[in-house]
């Protein structure tokens, strides 16, 4: 046999190896889905608490805002809340942002109800990628009533690392 014939043939077996191992590390991650499409799914009861009609609350969201939709809505005087501990808020904030600690929420959301208009645009940050209080508030501000509340996912960190302004020391 020629060596680019064992070549060939080796190839061909790796290749084969290949394909079998990922079928069979297919079946075994999706092999319950696959025996339910074949077979059909097997029928569950429901727990006896289930079987009765539960009211659930509706989980409201609010919209994620781009860095550039950012400066756009600041710049157009839109409501920014900072949902920071009020400390983080005076050591510096977006310049138009109101401080609204999420700690403070109750008593916060129920004075804006009294000062802002419900459907106003509201935008809540907080301290960027991965902190949840600016969502949380955002969330509280939406079963309070509010129409169209945004998230700022970046937050303060990604205005002041962009080089935007801010203000430090101001506190309400």
């Amino acid at each position: 046999m020629s060596p680019l014939a064992a070549a060939t043939r080796r190839l061909l077996r790796d290749a084969l190896f290949i394909v079998l191992g990922g079928v069979l590390i297919g079946l075994v991650f999706n092999g319950r889905m696959v025996v339910e499409q074949i077979v059909g799914p097997t029928p569950v009861a429901p727990p006896p608490e289930l079987t009765e009609t539960v009211e659930t609350e509706a989980v409201l969201y609010p919209f994620p805002v781009s860095f550039d939709e950012m400066q756009e809505l600041v710049a157009a005087g839109t409501l920014i809340l900072d949902a920071r501990p009020i400390e983080l808020y005076r050591e510096g904030h977006l310049p138009a942002a109101r401080a609204l600690p999420l700690d403070e929420a109750a008593e916060g959301v129920a004075r804006l109800l009294q000062e802002e208009a419900r459907d106003e645009t509201v935008v809540v940050y907080c301290s960027g990628f991965g902190c949840p209080d600016s969502f949380d508030l955002a969330q509280q501000l939406l079963k309070a009533g509010f129409v169209d509340v945004r998230v700022f996912e970046g937050g303060f960190p990604q205005w002041r690392d962009a080089g935007l302004p801010i203000r430090r020391g101001e506190g309400e």
